[in-house]
């Protein structure tokens, strides 16, 4: 037997004693999943379904939550409006936290292009959310 730890909402762990077939299991299809995050990320895929609700906290109470749960999907609808490149240069930036040039290697572009397709990305989404 062995002893996985499940991280659920908000940061809450439960522990679960499964078998070793399915630990492996389990442990494969983890493996599997940073392996497919990691193929997207260096492709430059990136789902927005997780900004919708990323930052919305059912702690804060009804009406924050909600307010925070608006908010995102306001600029989930904002991101989903701007050009292809300047949404993922944008999110490697602010989600990933990716430099400038790590952006520019990945994508074999210089600095400077970086640096201006952000730059109007964050004009667009102001027009947009503002």
């Amino acid at each position: 037997m062995q002893i996985i730890k499940i991280r659920g909402s908000h940061e809450n762990e439960i522990t679960v004693e499964v078998s070793d077939e399915i630990f492996n299991v389990y442990q494969q299809s983890k493996r599997d999943e940073h392996a497919q995050y990691e193929r997207d990320r260096y492709h430059g895929v990136i789902p927005l379904d997780w900004v919708k609700d990323a930052y919305a906290d059912p702690s804060l109470g009804p009406e924050a939550h909600w307010e925070s749960t608006m908010l995102c999907r306001q600029l989930y609808s904002a991101l989903e409006q701007l050009p292809e490149i300047q949404r993922r240069r944008l999110i490697f930036k602010y989600f990933f936290d990716m430099s400038l040039v790590q952006i520019a290697r990945l994508e074999g572009v210089s600095k400077s292009a970086v640096h201006f397709s952000i730059a109007a990305a964050k004009k667009n989404l102001k027009k947009l959310l503002l």
